[in-house]
């Protein structure tokens, strides 16, 4: 066989060789052609040079695909953990949404009410003094009853009652211990929602739609019965704490942080730091037209004070 003819027949069987899949008579024939013959030894290390770059190239791309798979495996968990932490904020945003709007709706319902009573009890733990407060509410007109007790060892001392109507320049205040009226021309507008004057659940800002939006992100909920004997809520807002009746909306107790600041005597070291308490509790539809209307003065000195409106002109 002319050598030209054998290295043909060897290189096609290089291949083979290097995979191992030769017979034993064509392996044999191949071995001992490459010790012959340079050039095809030269090809035997091209091809085993071309597979070995082959395999580098290979293991390469899958260690490349590999690191990209665990980076995008990566990124997957934390956009899910991030989703995960999302929709549970999200759903703890929404309750609480969800239920200061309710309470808030049930507020703005209950101050339509024509016909209500109200008694307000805020204690002062600096003097040791009960404020009390009643008023009477129906179609517009009320009367409002202040009171103050001083310890247990005070009576309930009535300091003043106020007759008014909605929308009037006048105000009838009833001195009963001093048999005294004052009838104050007063030119500044009321609303029945400062007759109520109650703190409503979210705050001052009630009205608006965004600021209940905003208020979940500052405010902390809870339901309880503990010493009322019925579901309410308690919202932990603005450092005051509100007891919310679950029915009407209305505070049955605000837990409020003051600025009465009580000091050691002589120095501006605070030693306590006093909350005021105020406790609420209504009745509907239970005033009488009597109720509302002015009693007979007969027997009063009245007092015509007309500083409001005058402060309103110099304004």
């Amino acid at each position: 066989m002319e050598k030209n003819d054998e290295c043909e027949i060897v290189q096609d069987l290089l291949i083979g060789n290097l995979d191992e899949i030769l017979s034993k008579s064509s392996k044999k024939l191949v071995d001992k052609h490459l010790l012959e013959c340079n050039e095809c030894r030269e090809r035997l290390e091209n091809l085993q040079k071309n597979i070995k770059e082959s395999e580098q190239t290979k293991i390469k791309k899958e260690i490349d695909y590999l690191k990209k798979y665990r980076r995008k495996s990566k990124i997957k968990s934390l956009i899910t953990s991030i989703l995960i932490v999302f929709i549970i904020f999200f759903g703890m945003y929404l309750y609480k949404f969800l239920k200061l709007n309710n309470l808030v709706c049930k507020y703005a319902n209950t101050l339509k009410c024509e016909n209500f009573y109200k008694e307000q009890i805020s204690y002062d733990e600096i003097h040791n003094t009960l404020f009390i407060e009643k008023i009477w509410y129906k179609d517009g007109k009320y009367k409002q009853e202040i009171y103050q007790k001083q310890d247990d060892k005070h009576e309930q001392l009535l300091l003043e009652v106020i007759y008014a109507e909605i929308g009037s320049r006048q105000e009838v205040k009833i001195y009963e211990k001093d048999k005294n009226v004052v009838k104050v021309n007063n030119p500044f507008t009321k609303q029945k929602k400062h007759i109520l004057s109650v703190p409503n659940p979210i705050g001052s800002g009630y009205e608006s739609y965004l600021f209940r939006l905003g208020a979940p992100f500052h405010a902390k909920i809870r339901k309880d019965t503990y010493l009322v004997g019925r579901e309410y809520y308690v919202i932990n807002l603005n450092k005051s704490e509100l007891w919310i009746d679950k029915e009407t909306g209305l505070p049955i107790k605000d837990e409020g942080y003051s600025a009465n600041i009580e000091h050691y005597e002589g120095t501006d070291i605070v030693k306590k730091v006093h909350n005021r308490v105020t406790n609420y509790r209504y009745q509907f539809n239970v005033v009488k037209d009597e109720d509302v209307e002015i009693p007979d003065l007969t027997d009063y000195t009245v007092i015509e004070d007309n500083s409001l409106e005058g402060l309103m002109n110099n304004e």
